[in-house]
C-alpha cells in the first residue's frame, strides 16, 4: 500500500506542479490576472503523463514489483466465436475459454468457478 500511495502522491504532485508552471507561464507572459480554466488542466495532465513516464519510473516499477511479489492474479477468460478454440486459448495463457454463442449460465458457473478458487 505504501508504494501505491507513493507513487500515486508523486503523481498528483507533478499535475499541480505542471499545472502551476503553466498557469505561471501564461500569467507572466499576457499579464493577465486570471487564467482559463480547461486548457492550462489539458496541458498539464498531459506534461505531467509524459514527465511521469521518466521521472516516476522507480516507484512505479516498485509497486509493479510489490504487485507481482503478492501473486495477485487476474484470471482471463477468452470469448471467441469459433468453436473448439482450445488451442488459442492455451497459447495465450488464459484461464478458460468460451465459444459463441453460449448462454449465461456457463459464463456465470465459470466466473464463479474463477472467483472461488483465487
Amino acid at each position: 500500500m505504501k508504494d501505491f500511495a507513493t507513487y500515486t502522491l508523486a503523481r498528483l504532485g507533478l499535475f499541480v506542479a505542471s499545472y502551476a508552471i503553466i498557469a505561471g507561464g501564461y500569467m507572466l507572459i499576457t499579464r493577465a490576472s486570471v487564467v482559463p480554466i480547461l486548457w492550462p488542466l489539458l496541458a498539464a495532465a498531459a506534461v505531467s503523463a509524459v514527465a511521469s513516464y521518466y521521472l516516476l519510473r522507480g516507484p512505479r516499477e516498485r509497486f509493479a514489483r510489490r504487485v507481482d511479489e503478492r501473486g495477485i492474479h487476474i484470471p482471463t477468460v477468452l470469448i471467441t466465436a469459433r468453436a473448439h478454440d482450445d488451442k488459442l486459448a492455451a497459447a495465450m495463457g488464459v484461464a478458460a475459454s468460451l465459444a459463441k454463442p453460449f448462454d449465461v449460465q456457463p459464463l456465470l458457473d465459470l466466473a464463479n468457478s474463477l472467483v472461488c478458487s483465487a
